[in-house]
């Protein structure tokens, strides 16, 4: 099952059953979309929770924190436009569509909405998805122990009436598809048969993209920026939405993967992985920063983990970390985060680091102080964003889980479901500290993760190894 599939069931659940998956302050509501018409019914519910559900059917949101009026409406299969405007009024609003080509012909959709005072759009920042933890329904992750035959899986299976769906035998994981209506959540709690060594929902992880500030610079790319003469021996493993063709990044490209589409060129529809892997390689540099003249490019091995939906699952995730470590990725970029904390991603990042990798993430671009995954776990550097002018970025989140901060604000020929230009973001700083250990290594071979962080100028010992 790839993850287009995947997209298409969070939304089926959204639309058929039209009632909300997550809680709402004081009332729940029942949106639908339908093309360009909505449907919603609510009293005295406050916008941000509304703004909710456009997050679940795969829209991002920005919206200025200090919106969040109570809203009552009752509206059946009113044109978008019309909904919105007795949604939002007083303020403001645009929308951002998203054009596709199918076999049967080019759609368009929404894929953004953005929610400001008259005049003062600066304010937006992106609406985080509640803490509420999301999963495919009817699927079920299973790592197994090391002594479990194909015998045993197969009897697990059937006293639960799964089936097989997908298997990773080198980390032991298994996809196990059971009735839709099943309590996922309960079932992974009551599995503790011999040979069952973690269950856990397929988690769903939305991207978050940086937050564009000036839609008129121009990047500076210059030519010996895209000399493969002067590209570095690590490559940094860059999981996320894929990669853009014609901008030069392919002549640092050691391999590639994607899940969803094995077989299928690279692409990226988004354009944040075609973002990252600029920073990555060196070809973009941060605002704030200067080239040292040794520097070498780094090259990349992008993996495309996030749909066209902007949506990944743990076991998609799980697949890209195995491959990265299967293909000399020693450095992993992870740009994106969750306030869900997952076993089965903290222990194969644990793996992977077991196999030297060194595994950097974004700290998230919501400061609220608090851990995020998989940032937070033990075997992660977690990057917090710094402004051009060295303080840190009002927008970079903080806490005891980040162990370093570095530049998080960029100029792209490429935007991110948008307009090329400026952009910010701890996504930013990730791949820019991700590029600077690559570069590290291809001139000290020998250096491990303890080397790196000196190198860094990290102090702290969280979760470092002998």
């Amino acid at each position: 099952m790839n993850t287009s599939f995947l997209a298409r069931q969070l939304l089926s659940v959204a639309l058929i059953t039209t009632f909300l998956l997550w809680s709402c302050q004081g009332a729940c509501s029942d949106l639908a979309l339908h093309g360009d018409h909505i449907s919603l019914h609510v009293k005295n519910v406050a916008l941000q929770s509304i703004l909710q559900e456009f997050l679940q059917l795969g829209i991002t949101v920005q919206i200025a924190p200090s919106i969040n009026p109570r809203v009552t409406v009752s509206l059946d299969e009113r044109e978008l436009r019309q909904g919105l405007d007795a949604i939002i009024h007083p303020f403001s609003y645009a929308l951002i569509w998203k054009s596709a080509r199918k076999a049967t012909g080019s759609t368009t959709t929404l894929a953004g909405l953005q929610v400001f005072s008259p005049g003062n759009r600066n304010a937006m920042r992106y609406l985080a998805a509640s803490n509420k933890p999301t999963f495919i329904p009817g699927e079920l992750l299973l790592k197994l122990t090391g002594t479990t035959s194909p015998a045993q899986l197969q009897r697990i299976i059937r006293q639960i009436d799964g089936t097989l769906m997908a298997g990773n035998a080198s980390l032991g994981v298994y996809k196990i598809q059971v009735a839709k209506s099943t309590d996922i959540p309960g079932l992974a709690a009551r599995i503790t048969q011999s040979g069952v060594a973690v269950a856990e929902p397929n988690f769903v992880i939305k991207a978050a993209p940086p937050i564009l500030v000036d839609e008129t610079a121009e990047p500076d790319i210059s030519d010996d920026k895209t000399d493969r003469s002067s590209m570095g021996s690590t490559p940094v493993a860059v999981l996320d939405s894929g990669l853009f063709p014609g901008y030069g990044l392919e002549e640092y490209v050691t391999t590639s993967y994607d899940p969803l589409h094995p077989g299928l060129p690279l692409s990226d529809s988004m354009g944040h992985g075609t973002q990252m892997a600029f920073i990555a390689t060196g070809m973009v540099i941060p605002d704030g920063v200067t080239a040292a003249a040794d520097h070498t490019m780094a090259p990349v091995i992008p993996i495309k983990i996030f749909d066209d939906e902007g949506l990944t699952s743990n076991y998609t995730l799980l697949q890209s970390i195995d491959f990265a470590r299967q293909h000399n990725g020693r450095i992993l970029s992870l740009s994106w985060e969750t306030t869900t904390a997952s076993t089965f991603l903290e222990q194969a990042l644990n793996d992977a680091r077991d196999h030297g990798a060194i595994i950097f993430a974004a700290a998230g671009n919501q400061p609220t102080g608090k851990p995020v995954y998989p940032a937070a776990y033990d075997s992660v550097i977690a990057v917090g964003a710094l402004a051009a002018d060295g303080s840190q970025w009002e927008n970079s989140n903080y806490g005891s889980f980040v162990d370093i901060y570095a530049p998080g604000i960029a100029t792209f020929p490429v935007g991110n479901q948008g307009e090329a230009g400026t952009y910010a973001g701890t996504s930013i700083s990730t791949a820019y500290i991700a590029g600077m250990a690559a570069d590290y290594i291809s001139t000290h071979p020998g250096a491990g993760e303890k080397e790196i962080k000196t190198f860094l100028g990290i102090s702290r010992a969280r979760g470092d190894t002998q």
